[in-house]
This record gives C-alpha cells, structure tokens and sequence, in this order.
C-alpha cells in the first residue's frame, strides 16, 4: 500500500478513509459495529471527514476515490453536497445490486476452475452445489475457493497494509472479520440502494478505472 501511493504523494494529500466496519476503525472499536450504523450513517461521516480534511490542511480541491461499494458512498455524499468535491474517480463501481454481481463472479470462477481442471478445485466447486451463494457457510467456501484463483493484483489486504505507516499486526489481521461483519450489516443496505436513483448527471469531472480482472463489477461476464 504504502508503496503503491508514493507516486501519487507527489502532486497530492492521500486521505485513507476507514469507515465503521472496516481496516483500523474496526480494530479499534473492538471489532464490532455499533447498533443502528447504516450506509447513510457512512455518508454523514464521509462528509464529516471532508468537513475535517479541509479545515486542517486548508485544501479547497477534494477528490472522491471510491472503491467497489464505497462508489456508492461517494455518489451519495456528491448527491448530498457537490459543491464539497472538485472530482470524482471509481474503481469497479458499483453497477448493479450485490446479488446480481455476485452471480457474475460464480459464472467466471466457473470458468476458470474448468479452464484449469484442477481435479481437487472442480470437486469442490460441485460438492457446493447448484447456488451456493444462498448459503452463508457454502457462500464462504464459495469465496475461499476463488481465492486461489484471483490476479496477483490486488494483493491480499491483510498483507499489504504492512507496509503502510502505523498498522500492527493486529489491526491487519482485523481486516478479513471487518469485510465479514460489514456484508452482514450492510449488506441488506446495498440491496436495497437504488441505483437508478443515484445522481445521473454527476456535477463533477469522473473518471471511472475498469478492468478485466474485476470479479465482482465486470465490465462484462
């Protein structure tokens, strides 16, 4: 991580955004979520964390980089406030409810397990049936399984905050039960965010980054 940013702290401040539920703020609340947060509780905070940003570097550009489902965060706090972001920049935005991407990464990994016909990989793919991802424990073997078969890049999570500043072992090992807790709590959320009613006419510069490897919000199946 800490290498991979570098280039960037050239020409701009890098704000990491931990939000309840995930990397450093999950550790430090005791790996847990605290009742009654939802996606909109996110938004207020993000908008918060700008407010913050701001008065403490005294910048007057902030861009918005949101990864994955923190695209929806960020569209929604560019809904909420325009005024506040000179830009917006997505990674593998979300385009489409969790459970329809979801099945999008079954059809690929599908794919890759019968490309590589590895015997124990194709046996384990069957013994998780027909829909696995109905199931919270066969869902989890589902992922663990298409694990092994994912790009180099991004790396594993969990391993690369090592080399960012002020991470302990801990905290990154906080990571993967943050990612859990998170889908179990917002989860629902996302499902029932319409997407359509999302700002169509973004009053900002976007710039959108895709690529093939994206499981889970492919430019196509």
């Amino acid at each position: 991580m800490l290498f991979r940013s570098q280039p960037w702290e050239r020409r701009y401040t890098l704000v990491q955004w931990d939000p309840q539920g995930t990397g450093k703020t999950f550790a430090r609340a005791g790996r847990t979520i605290p009742d009654g947060v939802t996606l909109e509780t996110l938004v207020t905070d993000g908008l918060a964390l700008v407010d913050h940003i701001r008065a403490r570097i005294g910048c007057s550009d902030v861009v918005a980089l949101g990864v994955c489902g923190g695209s929806t965060i960020a569209l929604k706090m560019i809904g909420r406030r325009p005024k506040a972001f000179s830009a917006f920049v997505s990674s593998g935005m979300v385009t489409a409810p969790p459970k329809v991407a979801e099945q999008v990464y079954l059809k690929r990994l599908r794919r890759r397990v019968a490309e590589r016909a590895d015997p124990g990989d194709v046996a384990k793919l069957a013994e998780l049936g027909d829909d696995p991802l109905g199931d919270p424990v066969r869902r989890a073997d589902l992922f663990k399984l298409g694990a092994k078969y994912r790009p180099p890049n991004p790396a594993d999570q969990a391993r690369e905050v090592l080399s960012a500043p002020n991470w302990s072992l801990l905290e990154a090992a906080s990571i993967p039960a943050g990612i859990k807790a998170s889908w179990d709590r917002f989860g629902p959320h996302w499902e029932a965010v319409d997407l359509p009613a999302l700002p169509r006419e973004i009053p900002v510069p976007v710039a959108l980054l895709y690529g093939e490897d994206n499981d889970i919000q492919p430019t196509k199946s």
